[in-house]
């Protein structure tokens, strides 16, 4: 697939009939409507931006939905929205393990020489779905030493700037906290920025990072690097770090 496996959380959506705007709304959800007869309804898809569900945002990168539907009073009328990447869309880069290459190295800060490991779908932590034969894994055995450990990608990539989203999409779970930024290859330095980290969650989960902030205080010409990593203090020597990634994807409105 061009576009990687189709998951997706897209959990609100902004809601307007025949351009008038009606709210966001958590879905699946009963929308109650003023207007009568033949009546245009757009959805535009809606998502928890950076894991914040004070942080309800449109996404981009993904077409609404657009109905015409014939509204009479006291009827309840149901639509089963769907949505599709733009065609304008650029992947600047897509891993999801399925040509069990990995597109990641170990950084050079990292203590440990683990790296990430590819898991089929026999192995009860894969990511679940009929898409995905692949996973990929970044497991640490127990020790009472510190564990300092960063995967960054092996290519560079120049993303847009200027206030332009720029979105690294991923399906994770992990049992240690997760970080998550970029290295900037700037003209004058070569500079990590951290972004966000993403707590233990037992089950998958599904994230939209926009990076444009960050992205959009560049130089010119200063390709970035997705990385990611943790830190395990010395002070815990049970506990074994557990990531799993799918799914990773770093997209932009071309």
């Amino acid at each position: 697939m061009l576009e990687g496996n189709p998951s997706a959380d897209i959990t609100d959506a902004y809601v307007y009939v025949n351009g008038k705007y009606y709210g966001i709304f958590e879905l699946p959800a009963t929308v109650p409507v003023l207007a009568e007869g033949q009546s245009t309804i757009l959805l535009l898809p809606t998502i928890k931006e950076n894991g914040a569900a004070a942080n309800r945002q449109i996404i981009r990168t993904l077409e609404g939905f657009e109905a015409r539907v014939e509204l009479s009073k006291t009827k309840v009328d149901t639509i089963k929205p769907s949505t599709k990447y733009k065609p304008n869309v650029k992947f600047a880069w897509l891993e999801d393990y399925e040509t069990q290459v990995v597109s990641t190295t170990r950084a050079t800060k990292s203590t440990h020489q683990d790296s990430i490991q590819i898991i089929d779908s026999n192995d009860p932590n894969a990511f679940p779905s009929e898409f995905s034969k692949f996973s990929g894994r970044l497991k640490v055995k127990p020790t009472a030493e510190r564990v300092l450990i960063e995967q960054v990608t092996l290519e560079k990539f120049l993303v847009p700037r200027g206030g332009q989203d720029v979105y690294f999409e991923m399906d994770y779970k992990t049992n240690i906290p997760l970080q998550i930024g970029i290295y900037a290859d700037k003209p004058d330095i070569y500079e990590q920025i951290p972004f966000i980290i993403l707590m233990p969650n037992e089950k998958w989960n599904k994230t939209y990072l926009n990076l444009k902030i960050e992205t959009s205080a560049l130089p010119a010409n200063s390709p970035i690097q997705i990385f990611m990593g943790f830190i395990k203090s010395d002070n815990d020597s049970t506990i074994s770090p557990e990531i799993y990634l799918d799914n990773l994807k770093l997209n932009y409105l071309d």
